[in-house]
């Protein structure tokens, strides 16, 4: 079976972890190479008195622009009222 598990074909892929906290994990995909770009996944403080220590993170982690980056992940936020159910409305700001 030339060394791959029910036909299908194995590949690797070239990733560094840069660094990491329980807010993000940044990563770098192919290193050194023309096709090199960053991938940062992100997890939103819920608690909302303490979110904006992960928004500072991930502010921080942007200002690093020196190639193409993709961040996902859970921010935790809401985007209109209507996603929130019960509790006390959330301010726009």
């Amino acid at each position: 079976m030339g060394g791959s598990e029910g036909g299908q074909k194995r590949s690797s892929i070239n990733l560094s972890i840069e660094g990491s906290n329980k807010y993000y994990i940044d990563a770098v995909i192919n290193r050194d190479l023309d096709n090199e770009w960053r991938f940062i996944g992100f997890y939103g403080e819920p608690d909302t008195a303490r979110r904006q220590e992960a928004w500072d993170k991930l502010r921080n982690l942007s200002s690093r622009r020196d190639k193409t980056w993709l961040c996902c992940g859970d921010f935790n936020e809401i985007i209109r009222q209507d996603e929130k159910l019960g509790g006390v409305s959330r301010s726009h700001a």
